[in-house]
């Protein structure tokens, strides 16, 4: 998601949710955090097992991070996505964005900046507008849109029913509202966003701008694993991809796996 949770690192639990499917969603429900897979190469959370509400295909939702010898959950450069996303034969479609922040009036609101194919990823839809598009990351800084969450648009705005397509202010910047999200459209551990944004608008926001700070790791990456591949196959794959991408020496060179 940082962005996407925090996951603890229990295998022994997460056999038994995967032996006890209905355990499995009352655990999701209680613990909120959810229990996933993490190796020093390859941190991935399976969000069949978080069960995220209102959200198509779930199984198939993966959150990709590892570790290194200084940073757990390491994030990704943008042109770390790009390398992941052009070569990637384990992945039907792959997204990447960063947790910003911003003030509306005197209250603090949390949303990701994303690319403009995150919602089709996850497979959530507008209550009302539309969600982001691709066009609407197309170039740094052209389009300052918002899609606001339900509790957002509830608590913020008074569930005010002609939102849609009237600005707001967050931050110092204006954007127009082009959707409203439905109940459950976030992944587990980001119920508290309020908002999602292009992420060619982070220069709006006091997060590295992955454009200009090429060299920052600020990225969060999910994706959908194709309905071929095995969580094992993209494991492994995952994991030879980061060897080649980090070799051993380099700052982020994956660490072995600790399971």
């Amino acid at each position: 998601m940082t962005t996407e949770s925090l996951i603890l690192d229990t295998r022994y639990a997460l056999r038994g949710l995967r032996r006890s499917p209905l355990f499995a969603a009352s655990v999701a429900g209680t613990m909120g955090l959810g229990l996933g897979i993490l190796c020093s190469a390859f941190a991935i959370v399976n969000a069949y097992v978080l069960k995220p509400v209102g959200l198509p295909g779930a199984q198939g939702l993966y959150s990709l991070s590892w570790d290194s010898s200084t940073t757990r959950y390491h994030q990704f450069r943008l042109s770390d996505f790009d390398a992941l996303r052009d070569g990637n034969p384990i992945f039907s479609a792959l997204a990447t964005g960063s947790d910003v922040t911003a003030m509306h009036g005197d209250i603090a609101m949390a949303g990701p900046a994303v690319t403009g194919n995150y919602f089709q990823l996850l497979g959530a839809r507008a209550a009302m507008g539309r969600t982001l598009l691709p066009d609407d990351a197309a170039a740094p800084g052209a389009h300052a849109v918002v899609v606001l969450s339900d509790d957002a648009w509830r608590s913020r705005y008074g569930a005010d029913p002609a939102i849609v397509g009237k600005d707001i202010v967050l931050g110092r910047r204006h954007y127009q509202v082009v959707g409203v999200t439905g109940p459950g459209s976030a992944l587990p551990g980001n119920e508290s966003v309020r908002f999602w944004v292009p992420l060619t608008m982070a220069s709006a926001f006091a997060i590295p701008d992955p454009w200009r700070d090429s060299g920052t790791s600020s990225l969060f990456v999910v994706g959908r694993l194709r309905a071929d591949v095995t969580e094992s196959q993209a494991r492994a794959w995952f994991d030879s991809w980061l060897h080649q991408r980090f070799p051993a020496g380099s700052a982020a060179a994956p660490l072995r796996a600790h399971l």
